[in-house]
């Protein structure tokens, strides 16, 4: 992973810096994910004519992408935050999926 705030926060964290490339990188597909389905749904909203071409997604002003990108953010965020904050070294090696209780 090429990223400059990862590598920044890799110089400082006292978490196993497996750990935090785990967190970053499951962090960052998640959020993806949130993004891409939010935007099916949208999609199939329009297709069914139940969402306005007129809808605040359409028109990309900074205000609109902030909205977008939150709303669709929020119903994963908690989860993720709990699920990654749990992801330990041990977690890592063994294979076993952020989130799961041994």
């Amino acid at each position: 992973m090429d990223n400059i705030y990862l590598k920044t926060e890799l110089k400082y964290t006292k978490t196993s810096i497996d750990v935090l490339k785990a967190r970053y990188q499951y962090g960052l597909v998640l959020i993806g994910m949130a993004l891409i389905q939010a935007d099916a749904k949208d999609e199939k909203l329009k297709k069914q004519n139940l969402l306005e071409e007129t809808n605040i997604g359409d028109k990309l002003t900074i205000e609109n992408i902030v909205f977008r990108t939150t709303s669709s953010i929020a119903p994963v965020l908690l989860p993720l935050i709990e699920s990654l904050g749990n992801l330990t070294e041990e977690k890592i090696v063994a294979g076993s999926q952020p989130g799961d209780d041994e």
